[in-house]
């Protein structure tokens, strides 16, 4: 047997907001649902720009 959703009520503020999340679980709340989503590291998309780096003067 399945629980009842509750609907999500209308936030006056964050606090609320975080409040009723601190004590309800997102998938308890109608429209919410679990997801698996993976994260994957995205490749670096600037080009590689060479002679813009200046090397630093030798230490004496």
């Amino acid at each position: 047997m399945e629980e009842k959703k509750i609907s999500l009520p209308d936030f006056r503020n964050i606090d609320e907001m975080a409040h009723f999340f601190d004590n309800n679980s997102p998938l308890d709340v109608e429209g919410f649902e679990e997801v698996n989503i993976k994260f994957v590291k995205a490749k670096d998309t600037l080009p590689v720009r060479r002679g813009a780096q200046r090397r630093s003067a030798p230490r004496s």
